[in-house]
């Protein structure tokens, strides 16, 4: 079995406290949840939620980042309601944004 010192280094190996897989994202709930853990998580935190567990583990392992922070920010109180409120909020900074709008306005017509 793999300690916990093993664990730890994969982790760091992988950066995966960088959040790198989605700093660049075009996707606006990505694009949220980037912002959210640079300005309010650290990695004591994330890693003390109830989800940062063996499956959150093989999922980094599995270069499943993504996933896996889902999972582990699933277990931050209010982290994904805060994240979500970021991404409804988000201004119009993206073509594709706005012309989903442009779509859902017409719609409404």
């Amino acid at each position: 079995t793999e300690t916990i010192k093993q664990k730890f280094n994969i982790l760091q190996e992988k950066d995966f406290f960088s959040h790198a897989s989605i700093a660049n994202s075009s996707n606006r709930f990505r694009k949220a949840m980037y912002e959210y853990c640079v300005n309010n998580l650290t990695p004591d935190k994330l890693l003390k939620s109830s989800r940062a567990d063996a499956t959150f583990f093989q999922l980094v392992e599995e270069n499943k980042p993504t996933r896996a922070l889902v999972r582990a920010l699933n277990g931050v109180e209010k982290a994904l309601e805060d994240i979500f409120s970021l991404s409804v909020a988000r201004p119009n900074d993206n073509e594709q944004d706005a012309i989903a709008e442009a779509r859902v306005a017409r719609y409404r017509k």
